[in-house]
């Protein structure tokens, strides 16, 4: 579907949107873009993402929370770099945790994350807030195009 049409069917045209380069590590480069739109998503995501390819065709879609309300639980199990996928942020420390949740929906794959840090009380602190999460949705056939640009290293140049 055209961006611009998948923006009228979501209701989110009421801002002008700008279209920037996608660089994120994997994906096919330069011939990605993404729009972001800022509402209310799903009850508490702030912003979508619609990822695009150079034709202006949806290929992703991302929703990032940057204000959770949620605790973090289970944190020391959070092993992941990447938080966010299209924004490519990453943990910058070790006292990060980053947790993941994937599952193939059909035919597409949703990868949902959680960034949680120290919580900042002055003193050393083994509890933990929630400071952003996302869902990624990326059905299968862009997913293989991702692990194929992955494997020949087309993402690289």
């Amino acid at each position: 579907m055209d961006c611009n049409e998948a923006a009228r069917v979501l209701g989110v045209r009421g801002s002008i949107p700008s279209r920037v380069s996608l660089a994120t590590p994997g994906f096919p480069r330069n011939t990605m873009f993404y729009v972001a739109y800022d509402g209310n998503f799903e009850g508490h995501f702030n912003r979508l993402y619609l990822v695009t390819d150079a034709a202006n065709k949806i290929v992703s879609v991302q929703l990032v929370d940057e204000h959770p309300k949620g605790g973090c639980t289970g944190t020391s199990a959070g092993n992941w770099i990447t938080y966010n996928f299209i924004n490519t942020r990453l943990r910058a420390s070790s006292l990060v945790h980053v947790m993941d949740e994937s599952a193939r929906d059909g035919d597409v794959i949703r990868i949902e994350t959680r960034m949680c840090e120290p919580k900042k009380t002055g003193r050393k602190s083994s509890s933990y807030e929630e400071v952003e999460n996302t869902k990624l949705l990326i059905p299968i056939a862009f997913a293989q195009v991702i692990l194929h640009c992955t494997q020949i290293g087309l993402s690289k140049r």
